[in-house]
């Protein structure tokens, strides 16, 4: 079965990740989640609504159409 409205993981990128007050963020494609955030990114020219479920070591898991994605955060 193939679906065609659910985009890639390869066209969602995190960014960076950042600790502020205590508190872990997470940016992709170039917009900034905490856990529990939604939100609206730009992927594949088209916006994906998406929500930070956890952030674990080395990656952030995601839910896009009710489906749990992780996103792997590269050392730079």
């Amino acid at each position: 079965m193939t679906v065609t409205n659910q985009p890639q993981t390869a066209v969602l990128t995190v960014k960076g990740v950042s600790i502020e007050h205590g508190h872990a963020m997470v940016i992709i494609n170039n917009h900034t989640f905490a856990v529990g955030d939604e939100g609206d990114v730009l992927a594949g020219g088209k916006q994906v609504h998406l929500r930070l479920v956890e952030i674990r070591a080395g990656m952030a898991v995601i839910e896009v159409h009710g489906a749990r994605r992780e996103l792997h955060i590269a050392n730079n």
